[in-house]
């Protein structure tokens, strides 16, 4: 009887135990991905990361039809080459006097859902199984994209919140923390992009993918438009900005030498596949 209370005790003290370290009723669904499960290989980042391609701009159309069923037409609206909408209807903000300033904008809340993406998939990287090659050109496509986002912003509102991680919603601290300086936030994503430039695949993942030479075009871009602003604005940090365009430009010249010869077929064509000089392409919706 003194061995068999014993035994009762000892069942008892197990199933108590076991009550209180209840991981094991930790189960992951079945039915759906979790960041425990989706990032876990190469290929498992490769699938994540297509969507932030949706992110990039490029013709606004086909948009409309402009005389029948079967006519559109397409334009390059987000560039300076073209200009889209008529005096003070559809483009506003070309007279300022006769626009309110919104309390919200898609182009604030827009970039920060890209960044919360991207966000999530740069947290999962250490934790993944891949080669540390590997995580290190996951890593520069995600700070290319991360880096383009708060290109955006910078250019539309002078400054923004640096956010390092994906945010819960008791991070209040971040989430209404004041704009980083434009100084420094303007430094992080040339850091960004410097990193990805020399860790990421140089030829991508294939054709039309992110590799060495678009990340240089975005240094290109990003350099010059900063570096100048800095520069005009007495900022000694200027000329960084407009080494790192002049280094990138070099080095897409020297890969690049030959463009495409008829300027009007870049901005008329619905089709760039295989067009010399072309280094990234979206392809339009039929």
């Amino acid at each position: 009887m003194k061995k068999l209370l014993i035994s009762f005790l000892a069942i008892g003290t197990t199933l108590f135990q076991s009550c209180l370290n209840n991981d094991y009723l930790e189960r992951l669904p079945l039915d759906k991905q979790t960041e425990e499960t989706v990032f876990v290989s190469y290929d498992n980042f490769k699938t994540y990361s297509w969507k932030f391609y949706t992110y990039l701009t490029a013709y606004a159309g086909p948009t409309a039809i402009k005389g029948g069923p079967n006519e559109k037409y397409i334009f390059d609206s987000y560039s300076d080459n073209g200009f889209y909408g008529n005096p003070g209807s559809e483009n506003p903000w070309t007279w300022p006097e006769k626009t309110t300033v919104p309390s919200t904008a898609d182009e604030w809340s827009k970039p920060y859902e890209r960044i919360r993406a991207i966000n999530i998939m740069l947290d999962n990287l250490d934790n993944s199984q891949m080669t540390e090659s590997e995580k290190a050109h996951w890593r520069s496509l995600g700070y290319f994209f991360k880096a383009n986002e708060y290109y955006r912003l910078i250019a539309h509102y002078g400054s923004a919140i640096w956010v390092e991680n994906a945010l819960k919603d008791t991070d209040t601290e971040i989430l209404y923390a004041k704009r980083t300086p434009r100084t420094e936030l303007a430094a992080k994503v040339l850091e960004m992009l410097e990193y990805a430039k020399e860790n990421i695949n140089p030829d991508g993942d294939g054709e039309n993918t992110i590799n060495r030479d678009v990340v240089c075009a975005l240094i290109s871009r990003y350099g010059l438009f900063e570096g100048t602003w800095q520069k005009y604005h007495s900022i000694s940090d200027g000329l960084k900005y407009l080494q790192a365009s002049f280094d990138a430009s070099k080095e897409l010249i020297n890969a690049h030498p030959t463009v495409h010869n008829h300027y009007d077929e870049l901005f008329n064509s619905e089709e760039l596949q295989g067009t010399t000089g072309i280094l990234l392409y979206k392809k339009l919706p039929v």
